[in-house]
């Protein structure tokens, strides 16, 4: 995403991300000093309302647009922008790529190489952080101030911490891919692993174990990654003192083995925005929801549990409980 800073009164660029370079190839100086580059560079016309209110004066409500880009080569882009007030007289412009053919080509592995060497060394990740918002749609009078030291160590381990949530994913386990294992001694690890965090904020976890084959020949470290991830998400997103249910069953497939197993993962908790479903699987997407934005969180845990259904030939299905709460089904050949 490209994030600008733009004072109407002053006629000024304050801030542009440094994205504006590898997301457009043009210079984040250039955009200082003048932005119609930009728009030039995205076909967009000062004429266009939504670029012609965000140059004339304070915006009072947010404005937003998807729009496709052709290049010389003939390739297609999709962006999204978006343009809101700041709170202290100046209006921020945010531009997500949102093409198609470049989220399949972005890979895991690939975006987490990207992700390390952006950030490889902590002084940097620090000078960025103090630059920027921590929510750029949070209600506050002057979003874009200096973040407090603690606050940055606090968000720098945060990145820390989904940096190594996706290395794990890409991993090997011990360069062991597979194994005979028992189901129950594979759940109950979990179990083991996800209680401190449901004692902690009061949760209930209830565990449905039904299956023939007890007996199971799988890669241990995904299937377990992939069952922590939906329970860890289930929290996070449920109240305290809410039930989570994991649910493990076995059922004829259409596989060479025959052997499909279910993974259900159930919460009581506050439910995903139908408008927000197309978005679930997207690296680094969040629902614009003030309770969803309370929840620490970097957008990349559904990802990964994505990535590795896909890769074990299973699939994955999310609907809302009619009750309240999203269900989660996991469908693996084992």
């Amino acid at each position: 995403m490209l994030v600008l800073i733009y004072d109407p009164q002053k006629k000024c660029v304050e801030y542009v991300s440094e994205s504006v370079r590898w997301l457009f190839g043009i210079s984040k100086e250039k955009v200082m000093r003048d932005m119609a580059v930009l728009f030039d560079c995205l076909g967009l016309s000062k004429k266009d309302v939504i670029i012609r209110d965000f140059c004339r004066t304070e915006l009072i409500l947010p404005q937003e647009k998807d729009f496709l880009v052709m290049n010389v080569k003939g390739s297609v882009r999709s962006f999204h922008i978006r343009t809101a007030p700041s709170g202290d007289g100046k209006n921020i412009l945010m531009i997500a790529d949102r093409t198609e053919d470049y989220e399949k080509s972005l890979t895991l592995k690939t975006a987490t190489e990207a992700y390390l060497r952006e950030r490889e060394e902590k002084q940097i990740v620090m000078a960025c952080l103090k630059k920027i918002a921590v929510d750029p749609y949070q209600e506050q009078s002057a979003p874009w101030g200096v973040l407090p030291d603690q606050e940055v160590t606090a968000v720098f381990q945060q990145v820390s911490d989904m940096i190594q949530n996706v290395v794990e994913a890409i991993e090997p386990d011990d360069g062991q891919e597979g194994g005979v294992i028992s189901m129950e001694n594979l759940v109950r690890e979990v179990e083991d692993r996800v209680s401190p965090r449901f004692s902690e904020r009061g949760q209930t976890l209830k565990i449905n174990l039904s299956v023939t084959d007890e007996k199971i020949d799988v890669d241990k470290k995904r299937v377990q990654q992939v069952m922590r991830s939906l329970l860890e998400n289930a929290s996070a997103y449920s109240l305290q003192n809410g039930n989570i249910t994991l649910s493990v069953s076995q059922r004829a497939g259409d596989g060479d083995s025959g052997n499909e197993y279910v993974i259900v993962v159930e919460d009581d908790g506050i439910g995903i925005p139908p408008e927000f479903m197309p978005k679930l699987f997207m690296p680094f997407e969040r629902a614009d929801d003030p309770r969803v934005r309370r929840i620490d969180g970097d957008g990349l845990g559904l990802v990964i549990v994505k990535n590795i259904v896909d890769d074990m030939g299973g699939r994955i299905e999310v609907e809302n409980r009619e009750e309240g709460g999203t269900r989660f089904r996991v469908y693996l050949d084992m």
